[in-house]
């Protein structure tokens, strides 16, 4: 078979990574953006032995799971799998997907008490992006996103998924021109809700027009919404801002600090770790990969004490932060290497009841096993993953018994899908 063949196919399952699953000629055809019922025409853009790998012609409109996306550049962008879809069968086929990681990877049923915690909003959730850009040869300004698996830029004048703030911002920039020379950029772009009067940080990545960056730079700040606007050199000038608020507690961030960027649904995450605390009685708490405190902050309230660890310095220093201007007793934040720190220091460890687990995309297969040896009562393991945390309850249930899973839809309109999983000790 040549490689750019066109062929049609009926879509019958969805894989992990969200690729639509079909046959043809004995082969397993994994397509892009393809959901089942799909009936379309294909184009074959990799071969191997025992499968296929194709992109979808056009967006199949025979599918009644399927609305006409609002998007003009849906089918080639990187970001959305699945704009259009019906929201309810999304979250079907990310349980399924689900389902089966945990059959195949953890060799464990997905208990029959999962929840999945559908997003207060499937549009515009987004309170941050990165954005490239291009100036042409009249100066004007071109925003959008990197075509699907490659690094070739398609501009957009809106994005779906972005907060209303940041298209609003995204549209004054495309009202602007800036002479001088035409070359590529980046835009990271986190918008700031609770921030009454400015609420953008911009941070600009010249790449090929250092020459533009100061008058780009000032043209940003133009804009009555930013609060501040720089080069990464200048990270470390920035004031910290309030990113959210729940609970009583402002939660300040930096524009290169890591954040939830679901902020409707990062509240309903918190919320059930902190019942769920509150529920098993625990005192004692040590929040691993914490970042700037995001799910222990509010546990001080009804804690004897809490204990984060993280890596970035400047997470930390933003928890901190977050803890004397808040006003909370009983919690404190370290700046250390997480594995080296339970390996060294297992026995001031046990004293915790609970351990909070927010790893990377990569799971905890390197601290599993000294977290075995400080063997708390209970792990709350958030996994952006599921074929990690997979492995990781392949290891873990030895130990330990699943008591609930939740799924979180941080990411509508995409494949992903975070979770929760709350173990207790055997």
């Amino acid at each position: 078979m040549n490689i750019k063949n066109q062929v049609k196919v009926k879509i019958s399952s969805i894989a992990n990574g969200g690729k639509g699953i079909s046959y043809h000629q004995d082969k397993i055809v994994f397509v892009s953006n393809a959901i089942p019922g799909d009936e379309a025409n294909v184009e074959i853009i990799k071969e191997s032995p025992k499968w296929l790998e194709a992109k979808l012609l056009e967006i199949p409109s025979n599918n009644p799971k399927r609305e006409k996306a609002k998007c003009t550049i849906y089918n080639d962008c990187g970001g959305c799998q699945w704009l259009g879809v019906d929201y309810n069968f999304q979250t079907e086929l990310k349980k399924s997907v689900l389902e089966d990681i945990f059959k195949k990877i953890a060799k464990h049923p997905l208990p029959s008490n999962f929840k999945l915690i559908k997003s207060p909003k499937t549009l515009n959730y987004r309170n941050k992006v990165t954005l490239r850009g291009q100036i042409d040869v009249k100066g004007q300004i071109h925003l959008g996103f990197f075509k699907k698996n490659t690094r070739t830029q398609i501009h957009t004048r809106h994005c779906s998924l972005a907060s209303d703030n940041i298209n609003d911002f995204i549209d004054f920039l495309y009202s602007q021109k800036i002479k001088g020379k035409e070359g590529k950029f980046r835009l990271e772009i986190r918008d700031l809700p609770y921030e009454k009067k400015q609420n953008l940080f911009v941070t600009l990545h010249a790449v090929e027009i250092k020459e533009l960056e100061k008058k780009f730079l000032s043209l940003i700040k133009q804009n009555k919404n930013v609060l501040w606007a720089g080069t990464p050199k200048e990270l470390n000038e920035v004031p910290l801002a309030i990113q959210d608020k729940q609970s009583q507690i402002n939660y300040h961030t930096h524009p290169a600090a890591f954040e939830q960027i679901n902020t409707g649904l990062n509240h309903e995450l918190r919320t059930i770790i902190k019942t769920k605390i509150l529920d098993l009685k625990v005192t004692s708490v040590l929040d691993l990969y914490c970042g700037s405190g995001n799910l222990s902050l509010a546990l001080s309230n009804f804690c004897k004490f809490v204990v984060g660890l993280e890596v970035n310095k400047k997470s930390v220093d933003i928890a901190n932060f977050n803890v004397k201007k808040n006003r909370l007793k009983n919690i404190s934040y370290k700046a250390v290497n997480v594995k080296k720190y339970l390996e060294k220091e297992i026995e001031k460890c046990q004293i915790f009841d609970a351990i909070i687990l927010d790893p990377p995309r990569k799971g905890i297969k390197e601290d599993l096993l000294p977290l075995l040896k400080i063997a708390p009562k209970y792990l709350f393991y958030v996994s952006c993953d599921p074929a990690t945390l997979a492995r990781d309850i392949k290891t873990l249930k030895t130990h330990y018994d699943i008591d609930q899973v939740y799924g979180f839809d941080f990411f509508p309109q995409t494949y992903h899908l975070e979770t929760l999983t709350i173990f207790k000790k055997k």
